[in-house]
Formats: C-alpha cells, sequence, structure tokens
C-alpha cells in the first residue's frame, strides 16, 4: 500500500544512493565505468526504499536505523548483482571469457573486487551513517504520519 512513509525512503534511498555511487566511483583510479552508474544507483536505492525500507519502518527509532542498515546492505548486494552482470556482459562482449562458467566465475571476482574497494574505512562509515540517518528519518516521519492518520 503506497504510504507516504514509503515515498520518503524511495527519495532518500534514491538520493542516497547516487551519493555512495559517486563516491564509490571516486574511489577508483580507473573508474569501471559502462554506463550511466548515477541512474542506476538511483533505481537500486529507490526500489530498496520503497519495498525494503520503507515497508518495514514502524515507531521504534532504534528499529527504524537498524533496517536503514539493512537498507543499505540490501542496495549494496542488488548493485553487485546489477554492476556485476553488467561487467561480465561487457567483459563477455570483448571475449575475455571462454565460456558461460568462465563468466559466472568473473562475476564472483567482480563482486570481490568492489567489496575490496567499499571496505575503505571512510566509504565504509560513510554508508554506515547514511543508513542509520535515512532510517532515523524515516521512523520519525513515520511517527508523524502515523500520528496524523490516527488523529482523523
Amino acid at each position: 500500500m503506497p504510504t507516504l512513509t514509503r515515498l520518503l525512503a524511495l527519495i532518500l534511498f534514491a538520493g542516497f544512493a547516487v551519493a555512495a555511487g559517486d563516491r564509490f566511483y571516486a574511489l577508483f583510479d580507473d573508474p569501471p565505468i559502462r554506463s550511466v552508474p548515477a541512474l542506476w544507483f538511483g533505481v537500486i536505492g529507490a526500489a530498496v526504499g520503497w519495498t525494503f525500507v520503507g515497508g518495514r519502518v514502524r515507531r521504534n527509532l532504534a528499529q527504524a536505523a537498524w533496517i536503514g542498515v539493512q537498507g543499505v546492505l540490501m542496495l549494496i548486494l542488488w548493485s553487485l548483482i546489477v554492476f556485476g552482470i553488467l561487467e561480465v556482459f561487457a567483459r563477455g562482449y570483448a571475449r575475455q571469457y571462454d565460456g558461460v562458467t568462465e563468466a559466472l566465475v568473473g562475476w564472483f571476482v567482480i563482486a570481490q573486487e568492489n567489496l575490496t574497494v567499499m571496505a575503505e574505512p571512510g566509504f565504509a562509515l560513510f554508508l554506515l551513517v547514511g543508513g542509520v540517518v535515512s532510517g532515523l528519518l524515516c521512523g520519525l516521519f513515520f511517527r508523524v504520519a502515523e500520528a496524523r492518520r490516527a488523529q482523523r
């Protein structure tokens, strides 16, 4: 069911995903950009915000902060999947893989490389703080939105 809390989570996570994606690609000396990453990060962040975070946030602020962190983990997971697949297709068209099995293993190698880059402490702290703040904002907004709806 569409709610204002889901809409806020969509906006917050889409914006946070674009900012995190820009910061992530700044960590590379030669970034592996194959398409428009900000658009893809925004779409993935919006989907995670609407379906995962916005639907689970309630009045408890500690739980809302934890849901925000879980939302960031979901954002990382789906970004690794989507961008790994895009990179595998790009490398496959460049004939860097001999077969499907090698391409599948290549996806895991790409995911491991990206996770290694994400392990930089400043970036990991940015992700953690962004998830907590986004979750808390959604939790506070849920309190206000639900209080207004309960008064009617």
